[in-house]
């Protein structure tokens, strides 16, 4: 009988693993690195930033008191609802608004007009949207700081 002898070999390495986390590199793998193209600005003011040199972003609304607000010159119908010659357009609209939760001339997103808002706006019943479309015929500019 004859005897082969088979060579001693070193044994294979073991194989690596497949599920290996891609967030833990090993030792041979290099991970390249992404820096941002823009940093993140924050919207939050920093207490320690003098309010002076603090930006309000281009989507947020500044006080309302850096706006001019036009005056305007009520007609002779509006000044007598209203009881007063000259008002903004806001505090139009305030006083009209106060009349007619005051009469009960709400139903539903309509306004029910009265004698006196018939005799002003012509129309029998109003959609709350319209209001300020048809307040325009009655309000002249009379002095603003936008020019």
């Amino acid at each position: 009988t004859s005897t082969q002898k088979t060579p001693i070999t070193q044994p294979k390495a073991l194989p690596t693993s497949t599920t290996s986390n891609p967030k833990t590199p090993t030792s041979t793998q290099k991970t390249p690195i992404t820096l941002p193209k823009a940093l993140p600005t924050s919207t939050t003011s920093n207490p320690k930033t003098p309010a002076s040199t603090q930006t309000t972003p281009s989507n947020q609304k500044t006080p309302s008191s850096s706006k001019p607000v036009p005056i305007y010159k009520l007609s002779a119908q509006l000044s007598s609802l209203c009881g007063k010659a000259t008002s903004t357009q806001i505090e139009v609209v305030k006083a009209i608004f106060y009349y007619i939760s005051k009469n009960n001339l709400r139903e539903s997103n309509q306004i029910v007009a009265d004698e006196k808002l018939k005799s002003l706006f012509k129309v029998d019943t109003i959609p709350i949207m319209e209001l300020s479309n048809l307040l325009k015929p009655h309000l002249v500019l009379e002095k603003s700081d936008l020019t």
